[in-house]
């Protein structure tokens, strides 16, 4: 915004001296200066708005695929490492291919309808390639045998760049490729600065809104594979403009215009006719559930729900997950360790009337753990409004409707970002069975997240936490 403010103070101060040098007789170099910048015709609003759109599908599939991996990848940060790595790969890769020859190229407008077009197609291929990832884990597993994390992950890297490196390698090529036709358009190689920050201000904004639609909109109210095939279709009518661009240019081609047009609807029909959430539940964790067992799946934007039926020694229940790790359950050790979390806390002395502040309410047996003790407020801080509505419905047995209780307040909100922001303190601050490794429990675990807690804290207030020192050492 200061950028753009100042640009504004700069094109009044040109004008002022562009007036005083032609009043006084300028020189040919002075009347170039005052040469006004041509508008933008039709054609350049066309390719800005495309260059907006093919950052929001770019940044889109980047959503929906980190979503995906946790569930093959396990939910930690290496999952999202791994996919930024593959996807910044195929971007620099393809980049770098297609700047050698851009500039030579006779009919970019055909070439970039054809690129958008394979973008497109790499949606239905990329959910039949997930669906497959498992098989890719266990071979490579088994040709690298890993001794160590670092080659175990390196197997995990490999495994999943045939699905990320074909859209991303032609989205590297895809954005040279709009430059060099922008450029043609706009008819002006010595304003190639000024082009190239108009396409990439636009394409920014497209990032922006391609991210937030995605994880806000998309997943919420199509599911995750469907949303693939929707960005898809996106891409497929982004080759068809170009395709129609080029009809106006040498090399335009008819039969690419039509195969474009045609793609977008038979992306949109996959929709109907492939499994639903196959590209999910295919992940190995569900590999041994027989038909039946998947009682309850959701996406929202912050998280893939999961209700299963499973069988330990004691027999068996029903297990609630969240990006495929299991978060709370029916089976007597997890609701023991439920009701151990609610209840030892408020057992070591608090007075009558405490105010407890419950992050993350799972199954709710903490929640109903607590509400048996004379508290006076109950605060639950769950960060996926999935969670509660299935958790009120399948686990009631557990919490006991304890939603309805009239001193429980629920607010949709990260847990520190909670305590981090409330000027309350509270007699006790209480954490479900969050596990440190999982992307996103970390930050409950930090030295700085503690600190927070000790101000929100009355004197002698309880802190309880989950420590799994099965899996973490001292």
């Amino acid at each position: 915004l200061g950028a753009l403010a100042l640009a504004a103070r700069g094109r009044h101060a040109g004008a002022l001296e562009s007036l005083t040098s032609l009043a006084s007789a300028s020189t040919p170099a002075s009347a170039a200066a005052a040469t006004p910048r041509p508008r933008r015709d039709r054609r350049a609003r066309i390719l800005l708005l495309a260059a907006v759109l093919m950052g929001a599908t770019s940044l889109a599939f980047e959503v929906l695929w980190t979503r995906i991996l946790v569930f093959y990848l396990g939910s930690s940060v290496y999952a999202f490492s791994l996919m930024l790595l593959g996807f910044l790969l195929g971007i620099a890769l393809g980049s770098l291919a297609i700047g050698r020859m851009v500039d030579r190229l006779v009919s970019p407008f055909a070439l970039l309808a054809a690129v958008e077009l394979g973008i497109a197609a790499t949606a239905p291929l990329s959910i039949w390639l997930f669906t497959t990832l498992n098989a890719r884990q266990i071979a490579l597993s088994e040709a690298l045998h890993p001794q160590s994390f670092g080659v175990a992950i390196f197997a995990q890297l490999l495994a999943v760049l045939p699905i990320l490196l074909p859209p991303t390698l032609l989205m590297g090529v895809s954005f040279p490729l709009l430059v060099r036709v922008y450029s043609v358009t706009r008819k002006g190689g010595e304003r190639i600065g000024s082009d190239l920050g108009e396409l990439y201000g636009a394409n920014t904004l497209g990032c922006i809104a391609g991210s937030l639609g995605a994880g806000f909109v998309l997943i919420p109210l199509l599911g995750t594979q469907n949303a693939l095939l929707a960005v898809g279709a996106v891409c497929a009518l982004l080759g068809w403009l170009f395709a129609h661009q080029a009809a106006g240019t040498a090399g335009g081609l008819t039969a690419l215009r039509t195969l474009a047009l045609a793609a977008a609807p038979l992306l949109v029909a996959l929709a109907f006719l492939l499994p639903a959430d196959r590209v999910i539940l295919a992940a190995g964790i569900f590999g041994s559930d027989r038909p039946g067992d998947l009682v309850h799946f959701h996406e929202d934007a912050s998280a893939a729900v999961a209700i299963r039926n499973k069988t330990d020694a004691a027999g068996p229940y029903l297990s609630l997950e969240l990006n495929g790790v299991n978060v709370a359950g029916s089976s007597p050790d997890l609701y023991a360790v439920q009701k151990m979390q609610g209840h030892l806390p408020l057992l070591l002395g608090q007075s009558p009337g405490a105010s407890v502040v419950h992050i993350g309410f799972g199954s709710g047996g903490t929640a109903h753990a607590v509400s048996r003790h004379p508290v006076s407020a109950i605060h639950i801080v769950e960060i996926s409004p999935a969670v509660l509505a299935a958790s009120d419905r399948y686990f009631s047995g557990i919490n006991h409707a304890v939603l309805a209780d009239p001193r429980v307040r629920v607010e949709i909100n990260d847990g520190r970002n909670f305590l981090l922001a409330t000027t309350e303190v509270f007699d006790a601050v209480l954490s479900d069975s969050l596990h440190p490794r999982y992307a996103g429990n970390g930050s409950l675990y930090s030295e700085e997240y503690f600190r927070i807690v000790a101000e929100r804290l009355t004197p002698g207030g309880a802190v309880s936490m989950l420590l799994p020192i099965y899996t973490v050492p001292p």
